[in-house]
C-alpha cells in the first residue's frame, strides 16, 4: 500500500497537480480574469494590499494545486498559501535561521534556484528574515 501511495505522490507533485491546477482555474476562477489588481509603486503599498489578504488553506478539491490567477486571490481576499516556488531549508540553515522560520508568516528567502520541472521551481535557502519588520 506505501508503494501506491508514493508512487501517487510522486506523480502528483511532478505532473499532476499542474493539470489540476489549470483545469481547476478554467472551471471556475475564469471570472476574475478581468478584475483590474491594485497598483503599487512602493514595497510599503505592496505591504498594504497583502494585508488585506486572509491566508487560509482551501478546501479538498484544491488538493495542493500550483497557483491561483492573481485576480482571483484579490477579488475573494483570500490565498491558500500556495506559492510558485517550494523552499527547501535545510539543518544548517534552520539552526541559523529557525525563530524566523517558525514565527514569521511572510520571508525574504535568499538562495539559490534551481528548475524542478518545465513548471516547477525550488529555492534553495541559504539565508531568511522577516519581510515585515514589527
Amino acid at each position: 500500500m506505501n508503494f501506491i501511495i508514493d508512487r501517487f505522490l510522486i506523480w502528483w507533485l511532478h505532473s499532476g497537480r499542474y493539470r489540476w491546477s489549470w483545469l481547476r482555474r478554467r472551471l471556475f476562477e475564469r471570472r476574475y480574469l478581468t478584475m483590474v489588481l491594485p497598483e503599487a509603486s512602493s514595497l510599503e503599498e505592496i505591504e498594504a494590499s497583502l494585508r488585506q489578504i486572509t491566508w487560509t488553506m482551501d478546501g479538498p478539491l484544491h488538493l495542493f494545486d500550483c497557483i491561483s490567477y492573481p485576480q482571483a486571490t484579490w477579488a475573494k481576499k483570500k490565498d491558500d498559501c500556495d506559492g510558485f516556488a517550494s523552499v527547501t531549508v535545510f539543518s544548517d540553515v534552520q539552526e541559523k535561521c529557525g525563530q524566523v522560520l517558525f514565527r514569521e508568516g511572510w520571508l525574504v528567502i535568499q538562495g539559490k534556484i534551481q528548475r524542478r520541472g518545465p513548471k516547477a521551481l525550488s529555492i534553495i535557502a541559504e539565508d531568511l528574515s522577516p519581510l515585515f519588520t514589527r
